[in-house]
């Protein structure tokens, strides 16, 4: 394949790739996967810190989300609420720094 160019033009150089994000982990889906007794909660909750990356923001917003699900739901869900703990210690461990 053979590019002509018009007198004066040179070609244009391709564009830099955008950077791609990785996908953010969906902290509310992961939280009910660790609220499972395959882990202590506090283990659960230093994995939960890891997904999110220390982001507080991240981790107030999952646990507003299990505690919404949990007053709306007629039946109770052990793991559901055993998830809101360990949302619970994943954000004070952010706070405390430890």
């Amino acid at each position: 394949m053979r590019l002509s160019f018009s007198h004066g033009q040179r070609p244009t150089p391709p564009a830099a790739p955008t950077p791609v994000e990785p996908p953010r982990i969906d902290l509310v889906a992961r939280a009910l996967e660790l609220g499972n007794d395959d882990w202590t909660e506090q283990e659960a909750a230093e994995e939960l810190v890891r997904v999110a990356e220390g982001d507080r923001a991240r981790l107030l917003e999952a646990y507003e989300t299990l505690v919404a699900q949990l007053i709306r739901t007629t039946v109770l869900d052990r793991r559901r609420v055993r998830a809101t703990r360990v949302v619970s210690r994943a954000t004070r461990l952010v706070s405390t720094g430890g």
